[in-house]
């Protein structure tokens, strides 16, 4: 049995990474609460037919507003920006990227599918 009392969150996972015999691994923070039923397998379907070996989930906070539907990287900067951060949830968004799946720089471990084959790459 793994000791956690002197462990990092992150050794934490890659243990449960270790041990785990699915296909896809889920990390969901524990003040995640899904919008629908659905949540689950429409971030699986994202990875089924194509290259997509991680997806994340558009983060709302109590007052419907986005705190995080994936994240992009300013290099002049060195800074990482929310993507739609401070939007109402029932905005579609510039051209539906509110709405629809899109491609982002990264995605919050709040919410994150890893198709596991990807791991090992």
């Amino acid at each position: 049995m793994f000791n956690n009392a002197n462990r990092t969150f992150d050794q934490l996972r890659n243990y449960a990474v270790e041990k785990s015999a699915g296909e896809y691994l889920i990390f969901l923070d524990s003040t995640v609460k899904p919008e629908n039923k659905q949540w689950l397998s429409e971030l699986v379907n994202e990875t089924i037919d194509n290259n997509t070996g991680l997806v994340g989930g558009k983060i709302l906070d109590n007052k419907k507003r986005v705190l995080n539907a994936g994240m992009w990287f300013e290099f002049d900067t060195q800074e990482v920006h929310y993507t739609h951060r401070g939007c109402q949830a029932d905005n579609i968004g510039y051209y539906y990227r509110l709405v629809l799946p899109q491609n982002v720089f990264a995605v919050s471990d709040e919410c994150m599918l890893i198709k596991k084959i990807f791991l090992n790459k």
